[in-house]
C-alpha cells in the first residue's frame, strides 16, 4: 500500500485563486517576481487544472491501494508521528521586501528565494534554483526544498505557443540547504497538466488531470495513489491535505476521510457566515480541526472548525476589506490542536507588508 506520511502537510491551492473571481486583484502579489510574465502564461495554463480539481475531488484522503498491474512494493516504515510539533508557515503568496517584528527587510522573490515566518517573528529564507519561477515548494525537516515549476526550453526563447505552451519544461527539483540542486527532473507530460502538492525526504505527491500519484525522487516511478472520476468537469475549488484527509468547498468546507479498505466518510459542511470567498484550507495534523481564510462582509477574517461537530469554534477579522489595486493573502499553520499562526500579506502597489497573527 502507498500512504502519505500522516505528519506531512499539503497546501494545494497554487494558482487556483485566479478563477474564482478574486475582488483584489492577486496577480499584484507576484509583479515584482522575475520573468512575470513567462510565469505567468504557464501559471494561467494550469490555473483551470487545479481549480477544477478541487471541487471534486473535496475532501478525498490520500491513501489507496495502488492497481493491481503495478508492481508490489512494501511500504517504508511509518515515521513516527509528533502532533504536538507545529506547521510550517510557509508563504507561498510572497513576492516582494517584507520586514517583520522590526528587522530588516527580507527579498523573497520565487525565483532564487522563497520564504517562512518563523514561530519567533524571523523570516526565514531558502534558496532554490534551476527553473523560471516556483508555482509550488514544501520544506523538509532537513532543510532541503521540494519546488516545481517552468522552464524555457531553450532558455531565453519567449513562449509564444499559447496555453501550456510547448516550449516550457515542468521542472521537480530538490535543492539542499546549500542552494545547489541535488535532482532535477521534467515531470510534465503530454495534456496533462502537474501540481506538487507536498513532499517528503523520498517522495513527491503529485495531482495530474484526476489523479493523485506518489513519484519517487531517486527514480522518477509514479504510482497512483487516488483517482477522482469527473474531476475536470467541475467548477471552483480549494483544497488543503494533511494525512489523510483533504478538505475543500467554497464557503462550505466539508472533509471526507478515506479508509485504506476505501471507504468513505463526510463530515458536516460548516457554513461560514458572511463569506463571499475562501481563500485558504488547512487541516490539523490529526485532521478533526479545521482553519479556513475567507473574505467576510468586513474584510478577510479566520474561523477554526471542529470537524466532527461540524461547527465553528473560533471567527476573527485578520484584515480589513482589500482596496482596489490591493492584492492580499492570507498564510496559515497550525501550532497545536487549540491555535493557528498566520500571516497576511498585503501588496498595495508600492509596498509590500507582512502581518502576522495568532487565532486565538
Amino acid at each position: 500500500m502507498d500512504e502519505i506520511p500522516r505528519d506531512v502537510a499539503v497546501a494545494v491551492r497554487q494558482a487556483a485563486e485566479t478563477t474564482i473571481g478574486y475582488p483584489g486583484a492577486l496577480d499584484d502579489v507576484y509583479r515584482r517576481a522575475a520573468d512575470r510574465r513567462r510565469r505567468q502564461r504557464y501559471v494561467g495554463a494550469v490555473a483551470g487544472f487545479v481549480a477544477v480539481l478541487m471541487v471534486v475531488g473535496a475532501g478525498f484522503a490520500l491513501r489507496t491501494r495502488e492497481r493491481a498491474s503495478l508492481p508490489v512494493v512494501e511500504p517504508s516504515p511509518a515515521p513516527s508521528i509528533t502532533h504536538d510539533r507545529p506547521q510550517r508557515l510557509l508563504l507561498h503568496h510572497a513576492a516582494g521586501s517584507y520586514r517583520s517584528g522590526g528587522r530588516a527587510a527580507v527579498t523573497i522573490d520565487r525565483r532564487e528565494r522563497v520564504g517562512e515566518l518563523l514561530g519567533d517573528g524571523r523570516l526565514q529564507t531558502y534558496a532554490v534554483a534551476g527553473t523560471e519561477g516556483w508555482d509550488e515548494f514544501t520544506v523538509l525537516d532537513d532543510g532541503r526544498v521540494v519546488a516545481l515549476g517552468p522552464r524555457d526550453l531553450p532558455p531565453g526563447v519567449e513562449i509564444t505557443d499559447g496555453p501550456y505552451p510547448k516550449g516550457v519544461a515542468v521542472d521537480l527539483v530538490v535543492v539542499g540547504p546549500d542552494g545547489k540542486v541535488e535532482r532535477s527532473r521534467n515531470v510534465r507530460q503530454k495534456d496533462r497538466p502537474v501540481v506538487l502538492a507536498t513532499a517528503t525526504e523520498t517522495t513527491a505527491y503529485l495531482w495530474r488531470n484526476d489523479a493523485y500519484y506518489s513519484h519517487d525522487l531517486a527514480t522518477g516511478r509514479e504510482s497512483l495513489l487516488v483517482r477522482i472520476p469527473g474531476a475536470t468537469t467541475a467548477g471552483d475549488g480549494i483544497a488543503t491535505a494533511v494525512a489523510y484527509d483533504l478538505a475543500s468547498n467554497m464557503c462550505h468546507p466539508q472533509v471526507r476521510h478515506v479508509t485504506s479498505d476505501g471507504s468513505i466518510r463526510e463530515s458536516r459542511p460548516v457554513n461560514l457566515p458572511g463569506c463571499a470567498m475562501v481563500f485558504g484550507l488547512r487541516l490539523n495534523r490529526d485532521g478533526d480541526r479545521l482553519a479556513a481564510s475567507y473574505l467576510g462582509q468586513d474584510g478577510w477574517r479566520v474561523a477554526l472548525l471542529d470537524v466532527e461537530a461540524g461547527r465553528v469554534l473560533i471567527d476573527r477579522q485578520v484584515a480589513a476589506t482589500p482596496g482596489h489595486g490591493q492584492g492580499t493573502a492570507v498564510e496559515l499553520a497550525w501550532q497545536d490542536d487549540q491555535s493557528v499562526r498566520g500571516a497576511v500579506l498585503i501588496d498595495s502597489g508600492t509596498r509590500e507588508l507582512l502581518m502576522p497573527f495568532t487565532v486565538p
